[in-house]
């Protein structure tokens, strides 16, 4: 009897091997209620039989293709405008079906602890989960693991509709450090530093930035209020990826002017004006001479600029603004949107001989 039960279990592992080799098999970032990408064409890849023909099918639209000779097949589906939900057929010497299948915009997110934050834990966090109910955002969360080289099969998953269930596992994205800790214009500090080479990268094209300098909770690393920074990011996101005609930065600094005993500083993304978080004085700016050494200064707006003097500083050459781990920052644009810190000289920083 024993003996017959382990024929049959080696009949059965060969078979199922043999059978397994034969299937398709794809990434796990195609599953049922997965998002794939509007107005470009679609690529569908996976693995199966050497020399097999797969079809894949969605709304009417066909694409058919064969595996090489390591068995790997790619097929392009053609461009679909936004819509679904939809049913995605994969066919060779077997099917599959994907179910809820959307056409939208496909968004990349990637960052640290905060990135990991759950909306549940979120200023407001409950009530909003509570009140979840977008089925149309969807969301696939990559696993954590290291690898030296492109992974052929992506791990993870599965995609998720967003409602009061799964909403507090979707993260908030952010990209300039909030203020954090209790120093104040003490030295140069790292997280200044930091802030200011994610500011450099707006160098590039398409690019953007949420400035929440206003938004920091001192001694807290992961502040709670990511409604705010999500605003933020949407608003970027109209302009560059979708070519909207709005106001998505606060000020940025462009140039500086050095008039007598004081320095003049211009902006772009100024909005229609420059302003004050709550109508208070200018806070946040420093000015330093040849000395390199910076003192607290007084600043005031003057049309789209801002003029910074300080009675310490008689032959200023230098500006900084907000240039500390948890800085009093209150310069915006009308439309709200706060002021990025900056500093107008490239002198010697804390992290320049850290990698």
């Amino acid at each position: 009897m024993n003996r017959s039960v382990i024929i049959l279990l080696l009949f059965l592992v060969f078979f199922n091997f043999e059978e397994l080799h034969g299937q398709i098999r794809m990434p796990a970032i195609f599953s049922d209620h997965m998002v794939l990408q509007r107005e470009m064409n679609i690529p569908v890849w996976g693995a199966a039989k050497a020399g097999s023909k797969i079809t894949v099918e969605i709304a009417g639209n066909v694409a058919v293709t064969y595996t090489n000779e390591e068995g790997k097949w790619m097929a392009y589906l053609p461009n679909m405008k936004a819509g679904g939900p939809y049913d995605m057929f994969v066919t060779g010497e077997q099917s599959i079906t994907f179910t809820d299948v959307m056409i939208g915009d496909v968004w990349l997110a990637s960052g640290q602890s905060n990135m990991n934050f759950s909306l549940s834990t979120a200023k407001n966090g409950k009530k909003d989960v509570a009140e979840a109910n977008y089925p149309g955002i969807r969301l696939f969360t990559v696993n954590n693991e290291l690898s030296v080289k492109p992974r052929e099969l992506v791990s993870g998953g599965p995609w998720v509709t967003c409602d009061s269930n799964s909403v507090e596992y979707f993260p908030f994205l952010f990209v300039q450090l909030p203020g954090y800790s209790s120093d104040q214009y003490q030295n140069e500090y790292e997280w200044a530093e930091l802030r200011e080479a994610q500011l450099l990268t707006l160098s590039h094209p398409n690019t953007g930035m949420a400035v929440t300098i206003d938004l920091d909770e001192k001694n807290n690393l992961h502040p709670t209020n990511k409604v705010d920074v999500g605003k933020r990011l949407a608003l970027a996101a109209r302009k560059i990826a979708y070519g909207k005609d709005v106001v998505y930065s606060g000020p940025i600094y462009k140039s500086m002017q050095i008039e007598g005993k004081t320095i003049r500083i211009s902006f772009t993304h100024t909005g229609s004006g420059l302003n004050l978080i709550n109508n208070q004085q200018l806070q946040g700016f420093e000015l330093a001479g040849e000395d390199m050494k910076f003192y607290k200064a007084n600043a005031y707006i003057d049309g789209s600029e801002v003029v910074v003097f300080s009675a310490e500083v008689p032959l200023p050459v230098a500006v900084r603004y907000a240039w500390a781990n948890s800085p009093m920052a209150n310069l915006i644009n009308r439309e709200g949107l706060p002021a990025s810190p900056f500093r107008t000289d490239n002198w010697k920083g804390v992290t320049n001989d850290k990698h």
